[in-house]
Order: C-alpha cells, then sequence, then structure tokens
C-alpha cells in the first residue's frame, strides 16, 4: 500500500508543472528501498515561520501574508483545474494545505509540497469512505465529518485558516476548543 501511495504522489505531481508546486526530480527503488527525491527549497515551512512570529510578539506584515496565500492560491488554483492529456478534468484535491505543507524559499518562493493523502480521479489507491485524511484544524467542516463528496473549496478553506493565522499570529483554535 505504501508503494502504491508513492506511486500515486508521484503520479499527480509529476503533472503539475507550476512554479508553487514542488516538483518531483525522480521516483525509484535501491534494492528494497522505495523513494521519492522532490526539488530541494533552501527555506523553512510556513509552521516554522509562524512559530518564530508568534515567539518573538510580532505581527506579521499585510503585505507579506497576502503573497503567501496568494501564491499558495495559485497552487491551489493550478492543481484543481489540471486536466488530463485527453481534456478530462483530474479533480485533484491536496486535502493537507496546512503550515507544514507551504515551503517558503530564502528567495521568496512559496512551495506547496506533500500531495501524499491528494485526492484524484486517476490513483491507483483510493481512501475509504469515511476514512479522514488531513489536519483536523485545517480540515473544512465537510473533510473533518468524512462524510460529504469534497472538492477545491475545501482546500481553499484550509487556506482561509492560513490566512487567518499569518495576519493574526494565533492558531485560530485554542487546544481547549479541540476537545469540544
Amino acid at each position: 500500500t505504501f508503494v502504491e501511495m508513492l506511486t500515486d504522489e508521484a503520479k499527480i505531481v509529476s503533472q503539475l508543472a507550476h512554479p508553487n508546486i514542488v516538483h518531483i526530480l525522480d521516483v525509484g527503488r535501491v534494492h528494497d528501498d522505495y523513494y521519492i527525491c522532490l526539488e530541494f527549497i533552501d527555506g523553512v515551512d510556513l509552521f516554522r515561520l509562524l512559530q518564530k512570529q508568534y515567539e518573538v510578539g510580532r505581527d506579521m506584515p499585510l503585505a507579506m501574508a497576502i503573497y503567501i496565500v496568494a501564491e499558495l492560491c495559485s497552487a491551489l488554483d493550478y492543481a484543481h483545474a489540471r486536466r488530463t492529456p485527453d481534456g478530462q478534468p483530474m479533480h485533484i484535491i491536496h486535502r493537507d494545505v496546512s503550515p507544514q505543507n507551504v515551503l517558503l524559499s530564502h528567495l521568496g518562493e512559496v512551495k506547496l509540497t506533500d500531495f501524499g493523502i491528494a485526492k484524484a480521479r486517476y490513483r491507483y489507491t483510493q481512501t475509504q469512505a469515511g476514512v479522514v485524511k488531513g489536519k483536523v484544524y485545517y480540515m473544512s467542516p465537510e473533510q473533518a465529518m468524512g462524510t460529504a463528496e469534497l472538492d477545491h473549496r475545501s482546500d481553499l478553506f484550509a487556506a482561509g485558516i492560513l490566512l487567518y493565522e499569518l495576519l493574526c499570529t494565533r492558531p485560530l483554535y485554542d487546544e481547549e476548543e479541540q476537545g469540544k
């Protein structure tokens, strides 16, 4: 199952040539070990940046927050609109848009990574109905319930949470609220 999921991610991402999506350089196997080689992004993930902003008690500049989310939305729009060579919609939904999966290079690039649990029409492996995948803090209600059909709006919901967190320099949900 792991090999099929790795193959699925490689299959999806290899068809996404966009400046805001981390590129796959190679996929393969050495003896009994499988690997996926991704573009190196010299920088930090958004989670680390948010942590640092919180620690020093400094707000994110408005222009920077908007830039990061606009670049992220550019990547999502591209992935959501992607079609197969014969024109069929691929129906790609990332399902794990979160600070850990948004990379920020020292050169100012914003890159979306980790399509490992992405939902797409053309996958070898399919998630069981009702199985919830992704980080709970960033899930849309329909994704968290695991019952409704997901579409691209679930990723946009997560991007909205990221914008809130960048602007407010705090998580949308407090730890105490998670048990409710």
